[in-house]
């Protein structure tokens, strides 16, 4: 929801810049022949076009010398060419937040490209919102991961219970934690490069539907082979927090910002493994299938709060949004977004996604921090099944 009022915000925005610029382009076009021959006698002397053009019309600062170079050359009358701007129909090169360059051959030819990105000071830019609503986002992603991480652990607390009623032993049981590990690791191979290809918003949104749906088919599992291939694609769709939160966090803040914002993320999301036996230990007076009921319906909530409070924060989805309206608005292709320019087919992006984690698994240092990593859940989750035996 909210990443479609952010879509439909672009096009409102830059509708009425639009509707600025014709005005500006139709007093632009009023002035008579003296003013007309008077700016090219300055242009044309190497005058700057805002110095010859003044205050008179609404023309903001460009992005690069380049873009300069560009309005100058097109606003000589001796050019024949003509911007959508001249046209009266759009903004030409005449907009804050787009550069104006040559394309390589590479990007698809040597036309000239507008490349659209965000200005320093742009309200749209994530890392420009306001501290309350970053806060706000991290809070969604830490309610997500706390939800997700919480269903890793919290059938630790019945495991005996359900044993008896799948009439296996404890070992066997405890395979439905063990099988979600394994799961939410399989599942971080994909979702984490698909964030950065189709964008936060809609990976942690299909991951939270499709973890309910798996999280009701475990609550109804007949024996335990089913208990266990739905706890495997439970821990599939529980992985996105854990591998796209630190993604949101570098979205929304700034280096210095991000040491208190990953803490407040991290201290909320990864307190779920600890909790989760706590809360499971007070379903044990109920049946066990309650473990994965309650699991769902803490789902349920957490999905209608982020489906409509939840916006895209990753910043190369909200460029190429805002490169997409500026294309309807003025039916110029030259609009372009940086992921946009190379025209690269959704397959080979897809390919490009799927294997760039196994490029980073040859780096020394990913290998050995995920050994670490691997070991530290190792010991937390043999605690989980210990407690019962120990305290017995």
């Amino acid at each position: 929801m909210q990443s479609y009022l952010q879509y439909r915000h672009f096009g409102a925005e830059l509708h009425a810049l639009q509707e600025r610029s014709k005005e500006q382009f139709h007093r632009q076009h009023s002035c008579n022949l003296q003013d007309r021959v008077s700016l090219h006698k300055a242009l044309t002397s190497g005058q700057s076009l805002y110095a010859a053009l003044g205050d008179q019309f609404y023309l903001p600062a460009p992005s690069s010398m380049g873009q300069l170079r560009y309005l100058e050359q097109k606003q000589s009358p001796n050019n024949s060419d003509t911007t959508q701007l001249d046209a009266g129909g759009g903004f030409g090169p005449n907009l804050d937040g787009v550069e104006v360059r040559d394309g390589t051959t590479k990007e698809g030819g040597n036309n000239q490209v507008f490349v659209v990105h965000f200005a320093h000071d742009d309200p749209n830019s994530p890392q420009n919102w306001s501290v309350i609503r970053r806060i706000l986002c991290v809070l969604q992603v830490a309610m997500i991961g706390f939800l997700t991480l919480t269903s890793s652990s919290i059938n630790a607390a019945v495991t005996p219970q359900a044993a008896d009623a799948l009439h296996v032993s404890d070992v066997v049981e405890s395979l439905a934690i063990a099988m979600w590990l394994i799961g939410s690791r399989v599942g971080s191979m994909i979702v984490g490069p698909f964030s950065e290809t189709f964008g936060r918003s809609p990976i942690y949104l299909g991951s939270i539907a499709f973890f309910m749906i798996f999280e009701m088919a475990a609550a109804l599992s007949p024996n335990i082979a089913a208990q266990i291939i739905f706890r495997f694609f439970v821990g599939v769709f529980a992985s996105p927090p854990l591998v796209c939160g630190g993604g949101t966090i570098s979205d929304l803040f700034n280096p210095l910002e991000k040491t208190w914002a990953f803490s407040v993320y991290a201290i909320i999301g990864f307190s779920g493994p600890m909790l989760g036996p706590v809360i499971g230990s007070y379903l044990y007076i109920w049946i066990w299938r309650w473990t994965d009921w309650i699991t769902l319906i803490m789902a349920g909530i957490v999905f209608v709060v982020n489906l409509c409070f939840l916006p895209e924060t990753h910043s190369a989805i909200l460029q190429a949004w805002k490169a997409r309206q500026l294309r309807h608005l003025t039916s110029d292709d030259r609009y372009q977004a940086q992921s946009e320019i190379s025209q690269i087919s959704f397959r080979q992006r897809v390919k490009h996604a799927l294997t760039r984690p196994f490029v980073l698994g040859m780096e020394a240092i990913v290998v050995a921090i995920s050994i670490y990593l691997t070991i530290i859940w190792t010991v937390f989750f043999i605690f989980l099944d210990g407690y019962p035996i120990i305290f017995q």
